[in-house]
């Protein structure tokens, strides 16, 4: 007998399959320590951090199926943008509500052109913050403040926090610290 387990999106729904409530457990069990243990508050965290970003953090797999069923098309490269629409590669210019823009297995900010980003070095941020150019932020980055910063358990986290300093920046009319 199969029991499926409850994961945060319908996407993943069925492709998880987990027999026994001892796996449910351990399920979540490792994903409270990706969010709570290991972060930048904790020296655990700050400790294993450099490790993660350096080499690769835990790879959570999605089925090409699943995606489908869920109603996620994959187009080709964005070129340009026309009018507010997006080109692509193949000249089409969908019609589009929501973009998740993919840089693959490895982050990929050369397209970036500020003078406080380097070409092929990590941008120099803290939880998403970029303190040397107002405005810019990043998120579901490796480790941006917990191991669970890049899933879609741990991302919700760094959004807010972002939203925050975003909001209290308008609201005082300063630029945009961390705390």
């Amino acid at each position: 007998m199969c029991n499926y387990t409850r994961l945060p999106t319908g996407i993943l729904k069925n492709s998880a399959k987990v027999r026994s409530w001892w796996w449910r457990l351990l399920n979540r069990l490792v994903f409270w320590s990706f969010s709570h243990l290991f972060t930048l508050r904790t020296p655990v965290g700050r400790k294993m951090r450099p490790s993660v970003v350096n080499h690769s953090g835990p790879l959570i797999r999605v089925k090409n199926v699943d995606l489908s069923r869920a109603g996620v098309e994959r187009v080709t490269r964005t070129i340009a943008a026309r009018d507010g629409k997006l080109v692509l590669e193949d000249e089409s210019c969908p019609q589009v509500e929501n973009i998740i823009w993919c840089t693959g297995f490895r982050p990929d900010d050369s397209w970036i052109e500020l003078p406080s980003i380097q070409a092929g070095k990590d941008p120099v941020q803290l939880r998403g913050v970029v303190d040397a150019q107002p405005g810019l932020f990043f998120l579901g980055r490796l480790f941006q403040y917990a191991l669970s910063s890049s899933m879609v358990q741990g991302v919700a986290r760094d959004a807010e926090y972002i939203a925050e300093r975003i909001r209290l920046t308008a609201l005082h009319n300063l630029p945009v610290t961390v705390d």
